[in-house]
């Protein structure tokens, strides 16, 4: 029960793009808190394909998306509550 697909850039339908990858959603809803993700062997080839470069460009991505989206709301929150 895949949620999303994750491709090298360019070889699939347009996606959210993570350094030289890129995530599809091919099920379910945006709002679905749970990503169910298969990858093509050219971002994870076998059990040890967690170390080649294309899923660690996407893990390194989608977690500094997420660091600098934090960062920008305690900005906006913090300007809000100065006033």
């Amino acid at each position: 029960m895949r949620t999303h697909e994750l491709s090298l850039r360019g070889s699939s339908e347009a996606g959210g793009e993570f350094g030289s990858a890129q995530l599809r959603r091919i099920r379910f809803s945006e709002h679905n808190p749970f990503w169910v993700v298969g990858a093509t062997p050219d971002v994870i080839n076998g059990h040890n394909g967690i170390w080649q470069q294309p899923f660690i460009d996407f893990a390194q991505s989608l977690v500094l998306s997420h660091v600098r989206d934090a960062a920008a709301r305690r900005t906006q929150k913090s300007r809000r509550e100065q006033g």
